[in-house]
């Protein structure tokens, strides 16, 4: 009888525990969907893509390689707007693609100071594709290692000049720094990558005086 009343209560108890890991497992996944409620995949299906580019080393090479270091805002986030799409004919696979976005400086620390206070055109890799998924929702195809510039978030660029008022961000996603926190998608990424990671502290060390104002 004490053997069968043991293993009862071994039961219940593996039981109530299974019970609040579950809980506090769905706790934990609710508290998730609420904290990246404003990230791509809350507004699109991401589609990552594989993207060959340059890694540099340190922030002394990026400064070093950039035409313009700005601190700057978007005007709006991605749009279908000014988009470009490269595709194989026979296939219909994309080969290349990216998105002219328009940017506010608020203050240039390397490069033209008159486009203080400008706008200019910023190439991103990511486009919102013409066709929809099979939930009706629009579809965004980036390489994994980018986030998209953020409506109303501020950021440090280090920029190449492609054209006039025209630049990349170098590095694919190395030369674009949220600083004042109001991109969760590069957060994320921040944390999944350490080059980036280090990269970017090093940034807001060494510019924090010219970043201070611009972070809240």
């Amino acid at each position: 009888m004490k053997k069968i009343w043991y293993s009862k209560r071994v039961i219940f108890l593996v039981i109530v525990t299974v019970i609040m890991v579950l809980v506090f497992s769905f706790k934990t996944f609710s508290h998730n969907i609420t904290q990246n409620s404003g990230n791509l995949k809350s507004k699109y299906t991401v589609l990552n893509t594989h993207a060959n580019y340059i890694k540099y080393g340190n922030l002394d090479e990026l400064t070093a390689k950039a035409d313009l270091i700005v601190i700057a805002k978007p005007y709006t986030e991605i749009t279908n707007d000014k988009k470009y799409i490269k595709r194989f004919k026979d296939t219909n696979d994309i080969i290349d693609y990216h998105t002219i976005s328009p940017v506010q400086v608020l203050k240039v620390i390397k490069g033209d100071k008159q486009l203080g206070n400008a706008k200019v055109s910023i190439f991103q890799r990511a486009v919102i594709l013409d066709e929809k998924d099979e939930q009706g929702r629009n579809i965004l195809i980036k390489p994994e290692e980018y986030t998209v510039l953020k409506d109303g978030a501020t950021y440090l660029l280090f920029l190449a000049k492609i054209g006039d008022d025209q630049y990349s961000i170098l590095g694919l996603n190395q030369g674009k720094m949220n600083i004042d926190g109001q991109d969760k998608d590069e957060q994320d990424l921040a944390e999944g990558i350490k080059h980036y990671s280090e990269l970017k502290n090093s940034a807001l060390n060494k510019y924090k005086k010219e970043i201070q104002q611009y972070k809240n």
